[in-house]
């Protein structure tokens, strides 16, 4: 289960950490980010089930369609979009960049996937 999924530079959100639980539920004003919340999990298992050699974010696919690179990197940010993942007994981190803005159509290029720690072994006797 995902313990806590942390946001950064992602359409209206500078940094934002969402606690998650067995129930979560997701309340606020109009346009405060519920949606954007999900989406960035729907982006990130989007991502996932794409191939991970690849090396960029599909912004546009059967699970949610954000536009292009410009629709989602928060304006004023350095141009690098951020996910964290706690959880399963492990911590993954995303991180992409957009270097090339007016040139993207569709993926964010940059790093892919950087796993953080690893679940444990356990040991057998």
């Amino acid at each position: 289960m995902i313990k806590l999924l942390s946001i950064r530079n992602f359409k209206c959100f500078e940094r934002a950490d969402v606690n998650l639980g067995s129930l979560t539920l997701l309340s606020g004003f109009n346009a405060a980010g519920k949606s954007t919340v999900l989406q960035s999990l729907l982006l990130l298992s989007q991502g996932l089930r794409s191939s991970l050699s690849k090396q960029h974010l599909p912004l546009n696919g059967a699970l949610v369609r954000l536009g292009a690179a410009g629709d989602v990197i928060r304006r004023g940010s350095d141009g690098e979009i951020a996910f964290h993942v706690s959880g399963f007994d492990a911590d993954l981190e995303w991180s992409f960049t957009d270097a090339d803005r007016d040139l993207l159509d569709d993926p964010i290029h940059g790093e892919r996937l950087k796993i953080i720690s690893s679940p444990t072994e356990s040991s057998s006797l």
